[in-house]
């Protein structure tokens, strides 16, 4: 069992001697106890069984003196905290003194039992808690031991019988309890086996079937209505629209710019499908009820197109894909990325795209990517998907090459292939069979191609003999031995010129002392300031004259740089100033003090001043 406190903010940090902690009476620490700031733990030296209600908790402790310090504790402001201190005798202990000021917040304390009910469990199969359970047949024994090291022993006997149910986690009424599976288990799902969703695993039809829908053909669609033409597939998605960004598929209203009903278009509004492009038009999709193509031989898919932008401007068309779904996926039949002049009929031969003699079709409308797509709007009118004209179509068709005709019902061997290199006669690097250049042309750069040469040119690819041999020496025409045949600096330059830092002259470039130092400075041996070490006079010298220095005096010599006593100055003349501020204090019978200003200056000393007096109301003085 432990208990502790959490100092908030630390007083002095004084060691509290004698401490003592009591748990409902018992004591459960005692020693000398230095506070920290943060949590303060005491660990029971004496078990306390806790058997419900208030838990007392009393701390004390005896020094011989009063530290100033406190301790913060985080505390919960709720009533029921006594606490005193008195300076009482050394060793006078916990009982001298009873807690009796009553405090309007309780420290919080944080209590740990070495076992919430006071007790601890060993199973005979190895489990801890109070409770076992999911038991199998046989004798289970525990041993219960309480806070005291008090123990007892148990045993008893299980005898399970069979609960049966289903016991696979993966069935709707799957028992978790259930140890024999009774073969009851529930799988809901599709159990119709014509239905497209037929799941072989269920035993509960749960209504989920999609049965297979489909029109036969011939089958037309003029989207005379106005609206989405009406499916007789919807739960297969017939006749639906959708789109991942962008305005959709239109049925009324009408197209902007050329494919306006009253420029390029000449169909009637609410008469044909549209799609108004704004730059933002990604996946555009506007599918068909699925069709049963099994009574045709040449099963088409037919329409009427509008891609006419008329006298706009843009470089390259809106896209119109037209899909088929394989039972999986949908996959592109044919591609239009091309502007027509006004309406035009196409035909998509989708014999190959029918499952189980059904062709499920869409079309999907994207955007070029150009800002100006909106002169572009795509329209399409008059779906058929019905017998078609067997009419052979030579030409490439191959997806992947750069002329696949999506028509072309024979390939001629017309096939063309992206090859990607130099196209350029002139290159060196030309490439015969390429039919995009990719940007890798080499073309010829004379110049020298030789790594050690002066004049080496790592970007020529033909030397043209210019080749320079590398010469090393100084090139610096102000050095001593600046070498004009040279043309590599081999950093060997001597520079000549005065190398002492302290002459005037100092080059700081020179690396030879070549004796032009000069040294400027007194160069007179009778100044007083003579170098000898000078070479070049500087007008400083200075020379002895005796005479007056001073500038106050009569004989002042402006020359003179040596004073010989000589100074004559004019006499001084004092005033004989009365005193200023005259005043008495102190005045008492026949005393007083007499005041006035100090009348001394640095050249007048003031040699004495007399007094008179006369008593009031007289006049002798």
């Amino acid at each position: 069992d432990e208990l502790g406190w959490k100092i908030i903010t630390l007083g002095s940090g004084t060691t509290m001697n004698n401490a003592q902690m009591t748990v409902n009476g018992v004591v459960v620490y005692s020693g000398n106890y230095t506070p920290v700031a943060g949590m303060n733990n005491f660990v029971f030296s004496t078990p306390v069984t806790y058997t419900g209600g208030d838990l007392v908790v009393t701390w004390c402790f005896d020094n011989s003196a009063y530290v100033s310090g406190n301790n913060l504790f985080e505390s919960t402001l709720i009533g029921g905290t006594l606490s005193n201190y008195s300076d009482l005798a050394t060793s006078s202990g916990c009982t001298a003194i009873v807690p009796a000021i009553a405090r309007t917040y309780r420290p919080n304390a944080y209590i740990g039992f070495a076992s919430s009910s006071g007790y601890t469990f060993n199973w005979s199969n190895g489990d801890t808690t109070e409770d076992i359970s999911n038991l199998t047949s046989g004798a289970y024994c525990v041993t219960v031991t309480d806070c005291n090291g008090c123990t007892a022993t148990l045993c008893d006997t299980v005898i399970s019988a069979p609960t049966p149910g289903c016991t696979d986690p993966l069935a709707s009424n799957y028992n978790s309890f259930a140890t024999v599976d009774d073969g009851s288990c529930l799988y809901p799902g599709c159990t119709d086996s014509t239905a497209l969703n037929y799941d072989p695993n269920a035993n509960v039809d749960d209504g989920s079937c999609i049965l297979p829908c489909s029109v036969v053909a011939p089958v037309c669609e003029d989207f005379s209505a106005g609206v989405v033409p009406l499916g007789s597939c919807p739960q297969l998605g017939g006749w639906s629209i959708s789109a991942t960004s962008g305005d959709g598929w239109r049925f009324t209203g009408n197209p902007g710019y050329n494919a306006s009903t009253t420029m390029g278009n000449n169909r009637p509004q609410g008469t044909f499908a549209w799609i108004d492009f704004s730059s933002t038009d990604i996946g555009v999709v506007m599918q068909m009820d699925p069709v049963d193509v099994s009574g045709l031989t040449n099963p088409t898919l037919s329409f009427d197109y509008f891609s006419d932008i008329g006298t706009y401007t843009l470089p390259i068309a809106n896209i119109m894909h037209i899909e088929a779904y394989d039972g999986t996926t949908w996959n592109i039949v044919a591609t239009y990325q091309e502007f027509t002049t006004g309406w035009v009929n196409k035909s998509v031969n989708v014999a190959a795209h029918s499952v189980s003699g059904v062709v499920s079709l869409r079309f999907r409308g994207e955007s070029s990517g150009q800002g100006s797509d909106f002169y572009n709007d795509l329209l399409v009118d008059d779906v058929c998907v019905q017998e078609g004209t067997q009419t052979t179509v030579l030409g490439c068709t191959d997806s992947t090459a750069t002329n696949y005709d999506p028509l072309a019902t024979v390939d001629d061997g017309s096939c063309i292939y992206n090859i990607f290199g130099c196209t350029d006669p002139l290159a060196t690097n030309y490439d015969s069979t390429a039919n995009v250049d990719n940007g890798s042309c080499l073309y010829p750069t004379p110049g020298c191609t030789d790594p050690t040469a002066f004049n080496y040119d790592p970007l020529a690819t033909i030397d043209d003999g210019s080749c320079i041999p590398v010469q090393l020496g100084c090139l610096d025409i102000n050095a001593v031995n600046y070498n004009p045949g040279a043309n590599t600096d081999d950093g060997s330059c001597i520079y000549a010129g005065c190398t002492d830092p302290l002459a005037s002259n100092y080059n700081s470039n020179a690396t030879i002392d070549d004796g032009s130092c000069i040294y400027s400075g007194c160069t007179d041996p009778l100044a007083t300031n003579y170098d000898p070490v000078a070479t070049v006079d500087d007008g400083s010298c200075i020379y002895t004259v005796s005479g007056c220095t001073d500038p106050l005096a009569t004989n002042y010599d402006p020359t003179a740089t040596v004073d010989d006593g000589s100074c004559q100055y004019p006499p001084v003349v004092c005033a004989e100033d009365a005193p200023t501020n005259l005043s008495a204090t102190n005045v008492i019978q026949n005393r007083a003090t007499i005041n006035w200003d100090n009348m001394n200056s640095s050249v007048c000393l003031v040699d004495q001043y007399r007094i008179k007096f006369r008593p009031v109301g007289s006049s002798t003085w």
